[in-house]
């Protein structure tokens, strides 16, 4: 599930008896805190009552900003983090990494051991395999780092379901990188008329001309996918048949706001 947390990132991953939480969301200097607004509800509304792990991408706000409402609300949650941001108390999160829930296999692709806190190109790179269809979690990583996957881990790249690297920014999604994961579904999570204007018309189109479908939180609201044997699945997005929780943004430039208009909570 792609969480609608506005310009940000949050991803609910689902196993029989699992649950893994990558990112959470953004905490506006206004007081606006995704973790406490939009993901804590999400999850309390699918009846999770405990989640196993938090992964944080890397440190930046849109991505880490909801961390403290989400650990506040799931007491003894694991949280990952990179190496150079990950605070007192959390793990981290590594190329060397893999582990097995239900059947389901999760493997850290990037960054690898003692790899340098660059923000962005540090982001934790999640590959999970459920039954043969592969979705992968790339955070913010920008061409280079899509580069040196190529190199180092080309044959694990291809994916049915791609979360579009930086919200659709011109610094990733390079064409040698979209070549070898060949999505399906390419996600976009980003906010409505958000000030950074992501996606970028180019990237989108490129994930169109690769043969993509693009879906977008920004217009579909959250997006929840099925991942199993018989293929990747898009089980439903929220605003097809219910009001939007995210209106025009409060302020110029905010790129979210809590529509308290709408009944859809």
């Amino acid at each position: 599930s792609v969480i609608d947390v506005g310009q940000g990132l949050s991803v609910l991953v689902q196993t029989a008896s699992h649950e893994l939480l990558f990112d959470a969301g953004a905490a506006s200097p206004r007081g606006l805190d995704m973790g406490e607004a939009a993901v804590v509800p999400t999850l309390r509304a699918q009846g999770i009552a405990r989640l196993d792990t938090l992964l944080i991408s890397h440190g930046d706000n849109d991505h880490s900003g909801g961390m403290g409402a989400v650990a506040a609300a799931f007491p003894g949650l694991r949280i990952l983090g990179v190496e150079g941001w990950a605070r007192p108390g959390m793990g981290l999160c590594q190329g060397t990494q893999a582990w097995q829930w239900d059947g389901v296999h999760f493997k850290v692709l990037h960054p690898p051991p003692l790899f340098p806190y660059l923000r962005n190109d540090s982001s934790c790179v999640l590959r999970i395999d459920a039954g043969g269809s592969v979705a992968l979690l790339p955070g913010d990583i920008g061409k280079h780092v899509e580069s040196r996957l190529l190199h180092d881990a080309a044959g694990l790249l291809r994916a049915d379901l791609l979360l579009v690297p930086h919200h659709g920014s011109l610094t990733s999604s390079s064409l040698p990188f979209i070549a070898a994961v060949k999505p399906r579904w390419a996600v976009i999570s980003a906010g409505a008329e958000n000030r950074f204007h992501l996606p970028r018309a180019e990237i989108v189109d490129r994930y169109l001309q690769s043969g993509a479908a693009v879906l977008n939180t920004a217009t579909s609201g959250a997006i929840r996918f099925r991942l199993d044997a018989a293929g990747a699945r898009l089980v439903s997005t929220r605003r097809l048949d219910r009001p939007r929780y995210w209106r025009e943004p409060a302020s110029p430039g905010s790129g979210y706001a809590i529509d308290n208009q709408s009944s859809d909570r």
